[in-house]
């Protein structure tokens, strides 16, 4: 009967639901049922203003809950965002709880006293259909365990990346992400002449007929670390780039600056990265990058101009729109695709590419510290535009890579 259906309405108020036009609609049912079965008037009066009341008393806890949670997505947008702020936020919101359920609890022992029993089966059949009587019985403390289930975790420090969808493209200012792994938003279109460069552990199994080294070396480890310096300015560099098989090497190092503009929903970064030189080349790659973020969704894009600066000879500029798309299965579980178009140097037609990347990843907090367990499955030749008939499609190559990656505030 009402209490099991204001039960119900509670948990809508409280985070799994959003219908108080139905709370209303099922007050309103009740009211009608009692002028209807509750014969005498002073009676009559007392149970429909505990009805006013109950009303009242969920619209206010509704109208608490949603402006605690702007607050909270306010604060959370920001990047120099405290953890006083997050607390500001639910100020009050205990002792909310300890209002609201005095305030139900009081309107309820009206609603006893008011209506016999037998009128409460009149009433029942009427606005509910069935016979048997219910009664709440823990609907306040449920509204208590999932309030406590939505404040935000305190032990995050505000501006961490959280849902991968829904990240920005550059650091929080002070935050420190060290890199052993792929997918991050650092590597992204990280692709020159010569091949794909990405963190974590690799291993690239070469088609027996490729000529081209760009699908990256058989067994291979990169590792290092971006920081935020400024809250829309970041900097980095893979500096432990290391070749096991064949043979042990060390390997070309990865740095590179980004500048982003932010938008509700969408980041506009501007990139400069290079390698380390090789002999007499020096590998550049800059670019343009934008990022539509949601929920649930996160699509980047990148116009991006490979070249490789050779002293003494010129320089030789390839073009790379890498396009990659992630959708959140759950908070902490998402998933990748990526492919674009890639041509290694533009007056060539040999060099062209349409890749494939497939991606899984894991986010878990531990502490004031952020995980990323991911690894991806690509084949960077996956198909070649300029390649004979018949020679387009190579599946045969491809590249695993794994790792994790940890963002973690430094101050």
């Amino acid at each position: 009967m009402l209490w099991a259906a204001l039960a119900a309405a509670i948990m809508v108020l409280s985070g799994s639901g959003d219908d108080t036009a139905a709370i209303r609609k099922l007050i309103g049912l009740l009211d009608k049922a009692i002028a209807e079965h509750v014969s005498d008037a002073d009676r009559k009066a007392r149970a429909e203003e505990a009805l006013r009341s109950t009303m009242e008393t969920f619209e206010a806890h509704r109208k608490t809950l949603e402006a605690m949670g702007r607050c909270v997505q306010e604060v959370d947008a920001r990047y120099d965002a405290k953890e006083a702020d997050y607390e500001d936020c639910v100020r009050g919101l205990d002792q909310h709880y300890v209002e609201t359920a005095a305030a139900l609890e009081k309107s309820h022992r009206v609603l006893l006293r008011s209506v016999h029993p037998d009128e409460w089966e009149k009433i029942s059949q009427a606005v509910f259909r069935r016979d048997k009587k219910q009664v709440l019985v823990k609907s306040l403390k449920e509204v208590r365990t999932r309030a406590e289930a939505s404040k935000p975790d305190r032990r995050r420090q505000p501006g961490l990346g959280g849902v991968f969808s829904n990240r920005h493209i550059t650091l929080p200012q002070n935050a420190l992400n060290a890199m052993i792994g792929p997918l991050t938003n650092q590597t992204f279109g990280q692709r020159y002449q010569f091949g794909v460069v990405e963190g974590g552990v690799g291993y690239a199994r070469q088609a027996s007929s490729s000529s081209e080294g760009a699908l990256g070396n058989p067994l291979a480890l990169r590792m290092g670390v971006g920081f935020g310096i400024f809250p829309d300015f970041e900097a980095g560099a893979l500096f432990l780039p290391m070749q096991f098989q064949p043979d042990f090497e060390f390997l070309q190092i990865l740095v590179f600056f980004t500048y982003q503009l932010r938008f509700e929903h969408l980041d506009v970064g501007l990139r400069l990265s290079f390698l380390s030189p090789d002999g007499k080349t020096i590998p550049l790659n800059p670019g343009v990058s934008v990022v539509h973020r949601s929920k649930d969704f996160r699509v980047e894009f990148a116009a991006l101009a490979p070249m490789s600066v050779v002293r003494g000879t010129g320089t030789d500029v390839g073009l790379n729109f890498p396009l990659r798309g992630v959708y959140q299965l759950t908070p902490r579980l998402f998933t990748l695709l990526e492919t674009g178009y890639f041509r290694g140097d533009i007056p060539e037609s040999a060099t062209q590419a349409v890749p494939l990347t497939l991606g899984l990843g894991w986010t878990q907090l531990f502490g004031d510290r952020v995980f990323d367990f991911t690894a991806s499955f690509s084949w960077d030749q996956f198909y070649s535009p300029g390649a004979p008939s018949g020679e387009q499609l190579n599946a045969e190559a491809y590249r695993i890579q794994g790792g994790l990656n940890m963002q973690h505030s430094v101050f």
